[in-house]
């Protein structure tokens, strides 16, 4: 009897066990999936996936498929060659063919839009409101391995404290297989990046953000901040085309901030939506 395979210990891509020299196979730490690629360096799937057990072929069917395809392929040449003679010859110069058909380029996403000045939305399926009346820049709204091109908007305040909100797009360093693993990456990574380093995250809680679907909500109380901030990221998910990721929203409160600007943060929060 052949030993037990051993089975990878984290997610990732892995040679396919169906077939190792045909590509590589998703495993998500529990099980193998149907997911393939040819590379092992492909992008890791946002979502779970549905288990799929493979199945070895046998070396010799696999030396078998290349010639069967080949003898496949001209048997069909040779059906659409005796097809072609009793349709008939082809147009001479001068004639009219049949028409070309053109497969249309793949359709292309605009990962911001900015044109309404209350609303940035993200690959035109997310919708984040900024609708403040100060539109300050928030100091380090480049969030580098966090956020990717982010926009800051801090809310008018007359106190020391901060009410800020920053939109963007989360980057592929902080995104795991689950959106709350990935809120999570992102807090404990965007956290030391707001503060330059000076401050980390404390505990972090993620849930379901029932308000849109598919997204979660994490929050965090960063120690040492000097005002006693809260940080809330809350990972809206989306696909356009061949694209998949999160649009993140992501405020900054602290304790002592100024009531009205904590009710513009809040209003912002509530308008996220999907389009």
């Amino acid at each position: 009897m052949p030993a037990a395979q051993k089975l990878p210990p984290r997610p990732g891509w892995y040679a396919d066990p169906a077939d190792p020299d045909a590509g590589f196979r998703w495993w998500d730490g529990q099980g193998w999936t149907a997911l393939c690629s040819p590379s092992d360096e492909a992008a890791w799937p946002t979502r779970p996936l549905p288990h799929q057990v493979p199945v070895p072929q046998p070396r010799r069917l696999r030396r078998l498929l290349p010639a069967a395809v080949t003898v496949v392929v001209i048997l069909a040449l040779v059906a659409m060659s005796i097809a072609g003679q009793r349709m008939g010859t082809p147009p001479a110069p001068g004639e009219v063919g049949p028409p070309t058909v053109i497969n249309p380029a793949p359709r292309q996403y605009n990962p911001f839009n900015t044109s309404d000045t209350e609303t940035i939305v993200v690959y035109e399926q997310i919708a984040f409101p900024v609708r403040f009346r100060d539109l300050n820049p928030l100091r380090g709204q480049d969030l580098p391995g966090v956020l990717l091109p982010a926009k800051a908007y801090r809310a008018p305040t007359s106190k020391p404290g901060t009410a800020a909100v920053l939109v963007g797009i989360m980057h592929d360093a902080v995104v795991a297989p689950t959106a709350e693993e990935s809120a999570r990456l992102a807090l404990s990574a965007g956290v030391p990046a707001l503060y330059a380093g000076n401050v980390t995250a404390g505990e972090i809680s993620v849930a379901a953000y029932p308000q849109v679907r598919g997204a979660v909500i994490a929050t965090t109380r960063p120690q040492n901040s000097v005002n006693r901030d809260t940080v809330t990221l809350i990972a809206v998910p989306f696909e356009a085309g061949a694209v998949t990721g999160y649009g993140v929203w992501l405020s900054v409160v602290s304790d002592n901030a100024d009531p009205a600007a904590v009710v513009e943060v809040e209003a912002s929060q509530r308008g996220i939506r999907r389009l």
